[in-house]
């Protein structure tokens, strides 16, 4: 009987270890679940981080190198350049077309006519007259046609001259057709009403041309357009040099 009781006590003693074992191996495989996912939502929270870190601007106080502004000059100024070379080249076969003495420089301005006058003054003299020609105007009427305003100069002697004034509408294919005038408006009109033909207008152009003649009977005759210098012819003797289109890189010019 007291062998039972011991073996009784045994498998008791026995099977609280074992529950007490069981128990203890549960709560660490749920502590282990629970470190698990603790590290699975720091992961997500630490790799923010670490992205924001790298988006954040440099401080103020970083030494970063500044970026330098670019200095290559523009198409604009490309474009000016090569033309001031080229005329530049033009008036220097002018000066060995005509025998003269003195040559334009590279740089030389191509804007104004007063440059080439310049230029033959050394050689010719001066100006003892200067005549306008004729100047034109184009422009956008108000109904959207295209207009174009010519005035002709007649000159009667040296310093007097009338106007003739001319009015044409540019067609679709770019061809002027006649605009028909009365003659209070063609016949010597001032230059007030022929400026008033345009007055609050979009402007397309405008062109002119004129001539001078110096000491000895040289003649300088030249056209302009929307302000630059467009084509020259200059007479010497029995002699001739013309240029066309000193306005376009596609300028030539001339010696007979």
């Amino acid at each position: 009987m007291k062998n039972n009781h011991l073996l009784i006590a045994g498998a008791i003693v026995v099977l609280v270890a074992l529950v007490f074992f069981n128990r203890k191996k549960e709560d660490k495989k749920v502590d282990f679940h629970e470190d698990e996912e603790q590290s699975q939502e720091l992961q997500p929270v630490q790799k923010r981080q670490e992205t924001e870190n790298a988006q954040l601007p440099l401080s103020q106080d970083s030494t970063s190198a500044p970026t330098a502004q670019s200095t290559e000059p523009n198409e604009s100024d490309l474009r000016e350049a090569q033309l001031r070379t080229r005329f530049a080249s033009h008036m220097q076969n002018l000066s060995r077309c005509l025998g003269l003495n003195s040559a334009m420089t590279q740089g030389s301005d191509p804007l104004d006519p007063d440059t080439v006058i310049s230029a033959l003054r050394p050689n010719l003299g001066e100006v003892v007259l200067q005549m306008n020609d004729w100047s034109q105007t184009e422009f956008v009427d108000r109904d959207l046609t295209r207009k174009r305003v010519r005035v002709d100069f007649d000159y009667i002697d040296n310093s007097n001259y009338s106007r003739r004034l001319s009015m044409y509408q540019i067609n679709e294919y770019g061809m002027p057709e006649i605009v028909e005038l009365t003659p209070d408006q063609s016949n010597n009109p001032n230059q007030g009403y022929i400026d008033s033909l345009s007055e609050g207008l979009q402007v397309t152009s405008r062109e002119s041309a004129a001539r001078v003649y110096f000491n000895h009977g040289e003649e300088f005759v030249f056209s302009i357009r929307n302000g630059r210098l467009q084509n020259i012819s200059v007479t010497r003797g029995e002699r001739a040099f013309n240029c066309y289109n000193l306005d376009q890189e596609s300028s030539n010019c001339s010696c007979p």
